[in-house]
């Protein structure tokens, strides 16, 4: 798995630069090549995300092999994952923090909010697109849909 690159870019609130660093090196622990970077401090959207995963590899192969390291449990395990990186970022903060996964290869970014349950986790990473797409979990047609960009 060491060649799926991931680089978790923050935007320099808070303890971001410490959240993405803890990102980074859980990302490792599970055998990706993961680096934390600081996104330039002009970016328009730095007030609504917490952090960007931006990956070299299609965002269901990230998914599939992050699921494979956690277990049989990935939806429960994903949920688990990211609960905890949305609790460190949430400290703080007056609005809710998001973490966007960024398919680079594809276009795809799919917004990861607290509160998504973990079936959610388990639909995203069997979501397979070819369309360059922003994702929400919508709870109530439990289901990933394409919002505007």
């Amino acid at each position: 798995m060491s060649d799926q690159s991931v680089s978790v870019v923050h935007f320099g609130v808070g303890d971001d630069g410490e959240a993405a660093e803890a990102v980074a090196e859980t990302l490792r622990s599970h055998g990706f090549t993961a680096r934390a970077l600081k996104a330039q401090a002009n970016r328009g959207d730095a007030s609504n995300l917490a952090l960007i995963v931006l990956l070299a590899v299609p965002v269901h192969s990230f998914l599939s092999a992050l699921g494979e390291s956690l277990g049989s449990a990935t939806g429960e395990a994903m949920h688990a994952l990211f609960g905890r990186i949305l609790t460190r970022l949430g400290s703080g903060r007056s609005e809710r923090p998001v973490v966007v996964i960024r398919d680079a290869t594809r276009g795809i970014d799919a917004e990861i909010s607290a509160g998504l349950p973990p079936e959610a986790f388990e639909k995203l990473s069997e979501l397979a697109t070819e369309d360059s797409v922003k994702l929400r979990y919508d709870p109530v047609a439990g289901a990933w849909v394409a919002v505007g960009r």
